[in-house]
């Protein structure tokens, strides 16, 4: 099965309250979509260490550098069975300046080149929890059990 490694990058603000980085995949599968569509940045393993990938695949997807220090939370299984790996990292990045690598996808039998992401935000908790994808909620809310513990 396929490993992914990702950054959960989490800044907080007013009282305290984290806020979490969340992309939007572009591109037509997932144009229109808002709801359960949303990711951390991560990406596939190419035979690099999860830390590697995981700061790789987060400049790729952002156009930022990734916090120097990085915390692996742990080791997920997505519902199609993917191994994603995440490390959290605090730190404040600017949304407006964010940009994304290209990707090649083959679409209605065409060839289109497309931004691998098309948006960037920081949403709270309840609003990140709606936003993620399905099979990313259990790291939302493993981040959420550690930091009350």
């Amino acid at each position: 099965m396929e490993t992914c490694s990702g950054v959960l990058l989490i800044s907080f603000g007013i009282k305290w309250e984290p806020r979490f980085l969340l992309v939007h995949p572009g591109g037509p599968y997932y144009e229109g979509t808002d709801l359960n569509s949303w990711s951390i940045p991560k990406g596939r393993n190419d035979g690099e260490s999860d830390e590697v990938t995981a700061r790789r695949e987060f400049e790729e997807e952002t156009g930022a550098k990734a916090p120097s220090v990085l915390e692996r939370l742990e080791k997920f299984q997505t519902r199609k069975g993917k191994t994603v790996v995440v490390f959290v990292g605090v730190g404040d990045r600017d949304v407006s300046k964010m940009k994304s690598n290209t990707c090649v996808i083959n679409y209605n039998g065409e060839k289109l080149t497309i931004p691998e992401i098309d948006k960037w935000e920081w949403f709270d908790f309840e609003t990140a929890m709606q936003k993620i994808a399905f099979g990313q909620k259990q790291i939302l809310e493993s981040y959420r059990l550690k930091s009350l513990s």
